[in-house]
């Protein structure tokens, strides 16, 4: 019986004497040498071109400034207004002409009434000498040679008196010299009366659709080019043009180029447009992102993937759109360049 129980506590000591057995760790895995992941872009071939924006604002080839040349006249109104067309001829402003209009009314009736009295004079002459060559009595010439030329003298003067209020009149009156778009119009309100030479009105002859490139853009073009102009968000055609060719009165000045819109249909109403002017350009040729070339000192190169490696490439490079760039020697079609 005592045997039985020691049994089982030799065990016991027996298994706590023993090792403890530990978890088996996996074996390592060998990972192989991943390649470096780079941006790329394909050189392409295709046509490339350097351009500028520029600001072109609308000029008259012919421009007409009205006003009236004397003081102090009463405008009883100005009919136009800013961006009107108007024809040759049509009354721009008119001034108070009530001062003189009796005047000439009375002069028409007096110079009627002097034309048919020296009429009838004649005819009283010629009735005096068809008396005079039945009874035989002298016809009294001289009388009627003085009455004749009393009434002569008072019709040329009421004829001078005519044509100076006519002319009175012509200066209060403004009149379009040419067809053409107001550019300037004075505002109008009751009782605004004249100062000698103040400008009322200003007319410019837009047939030719002519704009204007002004300072450093204006050296970029020469007469004979064409340009791209957007009026409106259209695009038309532009020709640069010589000033004389337009009849432009302004001087010399080689710091403005002219441009005359090509397209008949066109009609411009606003002042500034945008050209379009292509300074350098290449068709078919090689074409990568200007980002990705490279520059240290005078020396131009990129990197490129090749068997998925970088590589550097020095290279030559063109024109220069903003976002691309023309390549002249030093990389093929296909070849990837790195970007980024």
């Amino acid at each position: 019986m005592k045997a039985m129980c020691v049994l089982p506590a030799l065990l016991i000591f027996l298994t706590a004497c023993l090792p403890v057995e530990e978890d088996t760790l996996p074996p390592p895995v060998v990972e192989a040498g991943r390649t470096a992941e780079y941006p790329t872009v394909a050189v392409l071939r295709g046509d490339i071109q350097n351009a500028r924006t520029c600001s072109v604002f609308l000029v008259a080839s012919r421009e007409a400034e009205l006003s009236f040349p004397i003081n102090d006249i009463a405008i009883t109104g100005i009919y136009v207004k800013e961006g009107d067309f108007v024809r040759e001829g049509d009354i721009i402003a008119e001034l108070d002409r009530s001062s003189y209009q009796g005047e000439m009314e009375g002069i028409d009736l007096s110079s009627s009434f002097l034309e048919l009295t020296f009429n009838h004079i004649d005819e009283l002459h010629e009735f005096d000498l068809a008396q005079s060559r039945l009874s035989g009595a002298p016809v009294d010439e001289d009388s009627h040679a003085l009455m004749r030329s009393a009434f002569m003298t008072a019709l040329e003067t009421n004829r001078i008196r005519r044509a100076h209020l006519d002319y009175e009149e012509g200066l209060r009156v403004l009149r379009a010299p040419m067809d053409g778009v107001v550019t300037y119009a004075m505002e109008y309100y009751d009782g605004v009366r004249t100062v000698a030479d103040q400008r009322i009105a200003t007319i410019a002859d837009r047939s030719d659709q002519v704009l204007v490139l002004r300072g450093n853009d204006a050296e970029l073009v020469n007469a004979g080019d064409l340009l791209e102009i957007s009026i409106g968000g259209v695009l038309y055609s532009g020709m640069v043009t010589d000033p004389n060719e337009l009849e432009i009165s302004r001087p010399d000045n080689m710091s403005e180029k002219y441009i005359v819109i090509r397209d008949d249909e066109v009609a411009i109403y606003q002042s500034v447009a945008t050209a379009y002017i292509v300074i350098d350009k290449s068709e078919n040729t090689l074409i990568m992102p200007s980002g990705a070339v490279r520059r240290a000192g005078e020396r131009v190169f990129t990197y490129i993937l090749a068997d998925g490696v970088r590589a550097i490439r020095d290279i030559e490079v063109g024109v220069e759109s903003g976002r691309e760039i023309e390549v002249l020697s030093g990389l093929n079609e296909g070849d990837l360049v790195i970007v980024g």
